[in-house]
């Protein structure tokens, strides 16, 4: 994990089913645009507030109770956060200005309320989840 962190201009990393529990040293990777971090162990996105050029988030099956840090990230059109069964907040994707109308979201198999899933439906987001239409 060092060497990658090392790569500050870094566009796209992949790190799914590594064992990771944290991402912590990820954290000077500014230029990222593409990250899946699914099917790891992470219970903490935070580091994920300073990738702000990132479009694209896959966070499948991780351990994750919220997603706050990824309210300044503007430029997010895509995160696949499916089978995150601990997720039950969307906070962070509800109050993120640019995601919205045109971006896409999977939270199925999650702890999240279908209100916040209709919320974000309702400002153009197409959502996949667990939630009955």
């Amino acid at each position: 994990m060092a060497v990658v962190a090392g790569l500050t201009a870094l566009s796209g990393v992949s790190l799914f089913s590594n064992q990771l529990t944290s991402i912590a040293p990820l954290s000077t990777l500014t230029e990222l645009r593409y990250i899946s971090i699914d099917n790891n162990a992470i219970t903490d996105l935070s580091v994920a507030a300073n990738w702000t050029n990132l479009t694209w988030l896959d966070g499948s099956g991780l351990a994750i109770t919220n997603v706050d840090s990824l309210q300044g990230l503007t430029a997010l059109s895509t995160a696949n956060l499916r089978g995150t069964a601990t997720l039950t907040s969307l906070t962070g994707l509800l109050n993120n200005s640019g995601f919205g109308s045109g971006d896409t979201l999977d939270v199925t198999n999650t702890g999240v309320s279908c209100t916040d899933v209709a919320t974000l439906e309702a400002n153009g987001v197409t959502v996949t989840s667990s939630c009955q239409q």
